[in-house]
């Protein structure tokens, strides 16, 4: 491991540290003790570091090289592996293994972080900020030897109260619409949600009808894209039992012994048990359900917005056992070959464009059969003509990640470093420019993220339908995101910025298009202040580089076609 020179000479004039501080967001919420002179500060997102003061901080991204990175994607996926060979309830297993990987991930890359602060201590006790992951605190404390302290979850915020009253209010119309309509056609039964719910509303109330439609919804998934369908097209919904189907207890799946080491088995044997226990409950609710959907004569299939999730995994299992048909509408641009989230497991993917096939191939089997039929959103708003200057930048964003090896803590401080000479030079030349946030992330967030980088924030673009918010820009700037093929079948310019990540990584875990080298990408401020003295300097030809990486990922996505979407429905359903 290549060690900073300045902590090298620090550490070896000091005497021992007895406190190892975890600093893990730029959430105001996340909160922790002051650092003495004596102690180190762990920083994992790069805007968690404090602002002043006298003790040392290392960032948890410069621990970590790219082949231990690959390494842990490879081990998780084996320790999943020697669990399910070891478990016969499968329906455990599936309720569980998402969270799990996500899980496993995040405890083994802390893991490899602490084992490379082993020389720096020893380390006596561990101080978590509190909303740092508990998959995280033990990963450093089993790998320096110290017991993890408990740790806090984050204060309720006030959002949670309305998005509970959104949700009883979404559950009442689904039960109301439930109670007042007859299911005996239901051939196809969806459970709304993310992109599939939007796609099922931009069908007409025949087509959804011809294809023998109904709508669902599950605790995990939410009601409010069913409620909205019920209230839109007033379709026939089925309501579930809320409920336990009976005990499911995941006390007895065995975990010890799963690398040999035994203070990292502790470690994933404590984590596990608790993604264990919530998929034990997602399980059991689910299994409460399946009387009713038993009791469906004419259903054939079933729908999800996603094959990832506990209760959509169950959901599939079941389904499985009873020779009903699953198909998942596809939510985003896949990256990786690990990364299907699930979808692989599916008989039927509705997938977004022709070149998703090329992804689908290069995952193990079972694989699903795609059905192309397009993105939801995209036949609103029109394709843009070829600008000869700029005017319009909109730079858009991506959710901090987790359980994804290859991801640094810092990726967002990274993408935001790497736009920032550029965007200076945007500026300077009189361009417009708006920061479009993924929709789980804060404007507070990057406010303080620009307040410790010492730069003014961007401003904010006006919220609405992604196709409606980059329809007036001539630019969009990305990382690694679904956007850029959103905005590709738009016609607009795309600069993608990814990470520098060796060739042999790439092709060991990354799917096309990513596998490969793009034009129009950057990886760092070097690369994006040139892409863009190129833009400004020659407006006829400049962006062309954006222009062809539009049309590179032209083929992986396309507007939603109404017809065919309608149509594979009712062949599902058939």
């Amino acid at each position: 491991m290549r060690w900073p020179t300045w902590f090298r000479l620090r550490t070896s004039a000091r005497a021992a540290v007895r406190r190892l501080h975890l600093r893990w967001s730029c959430d105001p919420h996340d909160t922790g003790p002051v650092a003495q002179l004596d102690e180190l500060i762990l920083v994992f997102a790069r805007s968690a570091a404090p602002s002043a003061g006298s003790a040392e901080v290392l960032f948890a991204d410069d621990l970590l090289d790219w082949q231990t990175r690959s390494e842990i994607e490879h081990r998780a996926g084996d320790l999943l592996a020697k669990l399910r060979a070891r478990v016969a309830d499968t329906e455990l297993l599936e309720a569980s293994e998402y969270q799990l990987r996500v899980e496993w991930v995040n405890l083994l890359l802390a893991h490899a972080v602490g084992a490379a602060l082993r020389d720096a201590g020893p380390f006596t006790e561990l101080t978590p900020s509190s909303m740092t992951p508990a998959a995280i605190v033990a990963g450093v404390a089993s790998a320096l030897g110290i017991t993890a302290p408990s740790t806090a979850t984050g204060p309720a915020r006030a959002s949670g109260r309305k998005a509970a009253i959104r949700s009883q209010i979404a559950r009442l119309v689904v039960t109301a619409r439930a109670a007042t309509t007859s299911t005996r056609k239901v051939r196809v039964l969806a459970f709304p949600g993310l992109k599939l719910g939007e796609a099922l509303g931009e069908l007409s109330g025949a087509q959804l009808a011809g294809a023998g439609v109904g709508v669902a919804a599950v605790a995990e998934l939410g009601y409010g894209e069913a409620a909205k369908l019920v209230l839109r097209h007033a379709l026939p919904a089925v309501a579930l039992p809320r409920g336990s189907g009976g005990e499911r207890s995941a006390a007895g799946v065995p975990l010890s012994d799963l690398t040999g080491s035994p203070a990292l088995d502790v470690a994933l044997a404590h984590v596990a048990r608790a993604a264990l226990d919530s998929g034990a409950q997602i399980a059991s609710e689910i299994s409460a359900v399946l009387p009713r959907l038993e009791r469906l004569p004419a259903l054939r299939a079933i729908v999800v917005p996603t094959a990832a999730l506990g209760a959509t995994r169950a959901l599939g299992s079941w389904a499985g056992r009873h020779g009903i048909r699953v198909a998942s509408f596809q939510h985003g641009i896949y990256g990786m070959i690990e990364g299907d989230g699930g979808d692989r497991r599916a008989d039927v993917l509705f997938g977004w464009g022709p070149a998703v096939a090329g992804q689908v191939a290069m995952w193990t089997q079972p694989r699903p059969r795609l059905e192309v039929v397009g993105v939801p959103g995209l036949a609103r708003a029109a394709r843009r003509a070829a600008e000869s200057s700029l005017r319009r930048v909109l730079v858009a964003t991506t959710n901090a990640p987790t359980g994804n090896a290859l991801a640094p803590w810092s990726i967002r401080e990274d993408y935001l470093d790497a736009l920032a000479d550029g965007l200076a030079r945007l500026r300077r030349a009189g361009v417009e420019i708006e920061l479009r946030l993924h929709p789980v992330e804060s404007a507070a967030e990057y406010a303080t993220m620009a307040a410790r980088a010492g730069r003014d924030p961007l401003r904010l673009a006006p919220p609405g339908p992604f196709a409606q918010v980059a329809e007036r820009a001539d630019l969009l700037i990305a990382p690694f995101s679904s956007v850029a093929y959103e905005a590709a079948a738009l016609a607009i310019p795309v600069a993608i910025w990814i990470p520098r990540v060796p060739a042999a990584v790439r092709a060991a875990h990354f799917v096309p298009p990513l596998a490969g080298e793009l034009p129009g990408t950057f990886a760092d401020a070097a690369g994006f202040d040139e892409l863009i003295a190129h833009a400004l300097d020659d407006p006829a030809n400049g962006l062309e580089a954006a222009r062809s990486l539009t049309r590179s990922l032209e083929a992986y996505v396309a507007p939603l076609d109404t017809s065919r979407f309608a149509s594979a429905l009712a062949r599902l359903g058939a």
